[in-house]
């Protein structure tokens, strides 16, 4: 009986050693570990190459602004500006039948020099290519839609062609081309001379923003939403990578002054609104 007790705990030492799960040998938890750290190297050279990309990205990285436009518009006791009083009534407009508009008119080369260029510069590190000014198609229709809200005379005061379109001003027609995309080979970076340049409104724009500021009634407020021009400007960086912005451009005026005769002035501004950048 003795010594049955004396082997007692022996056993039940025995019992616990082998009553739990087989060991881990000590080579697989090796490999665990040289397996987990080669993981964890090959993450961090990842994120380190990744890294590097953004940096070298970020040290080329161009950033295009456009900045806000203000110019005084004046007009006549019948409501013309002097563009439109230089332009002759006697010159015939005549639709093709392909939807263009003959005429004789050269108001082109007049508008030029006198109707709005916006500033647009370069702020970002680097140069800036290929960069391209799309207009949204709609813009067009929904400026004289607001323009008619305010004056329903002005229903008959656009034709829109194919490729062009005709304004008439009273005994003055106006023909001009279509809205057309704007680009531009490049742009260098902050502080150096080519950082900066401006692009020309489309004419249907300016002429339709023009008669709108010249509304009485034109105005807004927080319960009003100001007329915008919406527009996509992308370009490019030296490395090829491309970038695109969505931009509103809010049209408002910041005074507005007339005479007993009807004629006045206003001051017009065009302020840029970017989507998320």
């Amino acid at each position: 009986m003795k010594q049955k007790t004396k082997d007692l705990p022996l056993r039940k030492a025995h019992t616990r050693l082998n009553s739990g799960k087989n060991p881990i040998p000590l080579s697989d938890i090796i490999n665990i570990v040289i397996a987990t750290i080669s993981f964890l190297g090959i993450c961090f050279s990842a994120w380190s190459v990744y890294q590097m990309k953004e940096d070298r990205k970020s040290a080329f990285k161009p950033d295009i602004l456009i900045n806000p436009y203000e110019k005084k518009i004046s007009w006549n006791e019948d409501r013309l500006e002097e563009w439109v009083q230089t332009t002759s009534d006697e010159n015939p407009i005549i639709e093709n039948e392909d939807g263009t508009f003959s005429s004789s008119i050269t108001i082109q080369s007049i508008l030029k020099a006198s109707f709005d260029a916006l500033p647009i510069a370069n702020i970002g590190v680097g140069s800036a290519k290929n960069i391209s000014i799309t207009w949204d198609p709609g813009n067009t229709k929904r400026l004289l839609n607001k323009l008619i809200e305010y004056d329903s005379d002005y229903s008959n005061f656009c034709t829109i062609g194919d490729n062009a379109s005709v304004f008439s001003f009273y005994d003055h027609l106006v023909h001009v081309n279509n809205v057309t995309d704007s680009f531009y080979m490049y742009m260098l970076p902050a502080n150096e001379k080519n950082s900066e340049l401006s692009f020309s409104l489309p004419l249907p724009y300016s002429i339709i923003i023009h008669e709108l500021i010249k509304q009485p009634d034109f105005s807004f407020d927080n319960n009003t939403i100001s007329p915008s021009l919406f527009m996509n400007l992308s370009y490019e960086d030296i490395l090829g990578n491309q970038y695109s912005d969505l931009i509103a451009l809010k049209i408002t005026r910041s005074l507005y002054s007339t005479s007993s005769n009807g004629s006045g002035y206003a001051i017009l501004e065009i302020i840029p609104s970017y989507g998320k950048r």
